[in-house]
């Protein structure tokens, strides 16, 4: 890419675009412990498309041992993959009408699997589902809006 030539996203902001982080509270209300296996998925989503998942390398972040009736702090490291948002911004004028706006919405889905063990006899496997709408204020570096369902 020439330094002259105009873009939409520079190259310093790809670059820091590559990996975001999204730390989920898990709350077990089982009697027995709920093991998360490394089926467990989770996406960014901007408009409607993936931009961004935790890849199979990523997988085992999500693996956890959560205790009955405990809550925990699961840490997953998402990539995400700027192609797709020039892509989608090739496609329509959002993601540049969103940055003038100073206002970026986005999407976060996630499904996570396991395995509920009660006295180490009985299994059955359980999966919860999760659909976030994140508003971001750019100017300020703030999330203005989140709603999860």
């Amino acid at each position: 890419m020439k330094k002259n030539s105009p873009s939409p996203i520079s190259i310093s902001t790809t670059a820091r675009l590559r990996y975001a982080a999204v730390k989920i509270a898990i709350k077990n209300n089982n009697f027995g412990n709920l093991e998360l296996d490394k089926s467990s998925r989770l996406s960014i989503l901007y408009p409607n498309s993936t931009i961004g998942d935790n890849n199979n390398n990523n997988a085992e972040s999500v693996k956890r041992r959560i205790g009955a009736k405990k809550e925990d702090e699961v840490s997953v490291v998402l990539k995400v993959k700027p192609e797709r948002i020039i892509d989608g911004f090739q496609k329509r004028q959002s993601l540049s009408n969103d940055v003038n706006s100073g206002v970026l919405e986005q999407g976060i889905w996630g499904r996570l699997n396991g395995k509920v063990n009660l006295l180490k006899k009985i299994r059955r496997r359980t999966a919860a589902e999760m659909h976030c709408s994140v508003t971001i204020d750019l100017r300020l570096q703030v999330i203005q809006k989140l709603l999860c369902g």
